[in-house]
């Protein structure tokens, strides 16, 4: 699986950047960024890979991912139906270390 690289938009002026999600799944694509990421789960559950390691993941849990640490948040297939009317919702703190 290629590894995109992703630019995370903080403002020049601004050390951190925090960002509220609700969306029908997580992004699709493994990515890396030069911000370490800090991400809530709020709702939602599926897989998450991050460098060389896999692991569930689910609501109420807290990550802290590395700067420029290969990641997805893989979302259960569930939330790919429409129909189920299930959604994501995170809290992500993103800040150049």
């Amino acid at each position: 699986m290629k590894v995109l690289p992703f630019t995370i938009p903080v403002p020049h002026d601004h050390s951190l950047m925090v960002q509220e999600e609700t969306l029908p799944h997580f992004y699709t694509y493994l990515h890396r960024h030069a911000e370490v990421q800090i991400t809530w789960i709020q709702q939602g559950e599926g897989t998450l890979l991050a460098g060389n390691s896999m692991h569930p993941f689910g609501a109420g849990e807290i990550y802290l991912l590395g700067a420029h640490l290969p990641h997805l948040f893989k979302s259960d297939a569930a939330y790919f139906r429409p129909e189920n009317g299930l959604e994501v919702k995170t809290v992500t703190i993103f800040f150049n270390p």
